[in-house]
């Protein structure tokens, strides 16, 4: 009875599963259709009408051949789930540690495939840190581009990129390859922290999810601050969570906030997260003390860097001074809620603490005489930080 209670359970979650499948199919091949008979002529005249001349080319490019795209989706997916069953079975006969070195190999070779058949032309933000790193490379000194020390960007990744360029002049490419190292890595730490918490099932979920995420795919072609902050952050977390009965682990602590600081201010804040997890697992006592040997560490890693500015800008300035430019972006009375650059903002200049004290200012001013538009922008601003979902996809192209 209990054989042919759990045949059927299987055959109706078979069922199920199976109407699903097709019902996801017929959905897309639907819109296959729809997308190269209408939608597609819809779309690239809506494009050519922007204003932007780089989003004219990479969307065209984008939408000239999605439909290769949904085709080359919709085979691998009935591939995949034709033989389900003996991907599965293979997996689940894998260890820990044999699963993982085949999820860290193939985020490897798919990370170095990508790097070496997209190739990526600096935009934006990277223009600037390579710059930098140029500047600091030739000349020992970070400097804007009218001369004067610079303290607007975070050094982290420019020092960081002037360091592989004395290894080689192809430091671009150097650069590229450490972060698929940094990726891999990642997700080594990532799979550590969480391996106690997982099933077996969950396990494999995690892995090729989060290695076949575009995103992560893409991730060793830009460079920016993202995921080695984002490295750095969960080594900081992997070491609060594995080593916490040792002072020394205070010390790598505050070293790691220190790093991550030197790449985005916002590191600065993490002390305050990690007191709130002592406060509540090791009462407000401990907390304080490990608190304050962390951001002791924090502050000796980071002291050369506030030398230098308190010398030049005679100002404690931590990290960078572009909290002012963020501030206004997002404040001024034009602003829209996410990114926009229609307000005056001069980054050459020879005190660039000053300008970032003139926007705070501009802002404070602008959100005081429409209080109620400031309001209003609060939820707009949560939804654009978490509106792209394909954000290294397209710095990487």
């Amino acid at each position: 009875m209990y054989r042919l209670f759990n045949k059927i359970n299987v055959w109706i979650t078979e069922l199920t599963t199976r109407k699903i499948v097709q019902f996801i199919c017929c959905s897309v091949i639907v819109f296959l259709f729809s997308y190269i008979f209408f939608l597609k002529k819809y779309l690239m005249n809506v494009i050519r009408g922007k204003n932007d001349y780089i989003d004219i080319i990479y969307y065209s490019a984008v939408f000239s051949t999605l439909e290769y795209a949904i085709i080359i989706t919709i085979l691998f997916f009935i591939l995949f789930y034709s033989y389900r069953r003996k991907i599965l079975s293979f997996m689940y006969r894998l260890n820990d540690k044999t699963l993982l070195i085949a999820a860290l190999a193939l985020n490897f070779v798919l990370q170095f495939l990508a790097l070496m058949v997209v190739d990526t032309m600096p935009i934006a933000d990277s223009v600037y840190y390579i710059r930098l790193a140029e500047d600091l490379y030739t000349n020992g000194s970070y400097i804007n581009s009218n001369g004067y020390p610079a303290c607007f960007w975070p050094v982290g990744l420019p020092a960081y990129l002037t360091l592989l360029k004395y290894i080689t002049d192809d430091y671009i490419f150097l650069s590229k390859l450490t972060n698929i190292i940094l990726s891999s890595f990642l997700i080594l730490l990532l799979f550590k922290t969480f391996q106690d918490e997982l099933s077996k099932k969950e396990k494999i979920i995690f892995l090729f999810s989060f290695l076949l995420f575009f995103n992560n795919l893409f991730s060793s072609n830009i460079l920016l601050t993202d995921y080695p902050f984002t490295f750095f952050l969960w080594l900081g977390i992997f070491i609060l969570i594995k080593y916490d009965h040792s002072i020394i682990y205070l010390f790598l602590i505050g070293a790691v906030i220190g790093l991550i600081s030197y790449l985005r201010p916002i590191g600065l804040l993490l002390p305050f997260v990690f007191f709130t997890y002592w406060r509540k697992n090791c009462g407000l006592k401990s907390a304080l003390q490990k608190s304050i040997i962390v951001v002791a560490m924090m502050f000796f890693v980071l002291s050369p860097w506030i030398y230098r500015n308190y010398t030049l800008f005679h100002k404690f300035i931590p990290v960078s001074c572009n909290g002012g430019y963020n501030f206004l972006m997002g404040n001024h009375k034009f602003s829209s809620g996410g990114l926009n650059f229609n307000f005056n903002y001069d980054f050459d200049i020879a005190n660039e603490p000053e300008e970032e004290q003139k926007a705070y200012i501009k802002a404070f001013e602008d959100i005081l005489n429409q209080p109620f538009s400031a309001l209003f922008r609060l939820p707009k601003k949560f939804l654009y930080s978490y509106l792209r979902g394909d954000s290294s996809v397209t710095w990487a192209l």
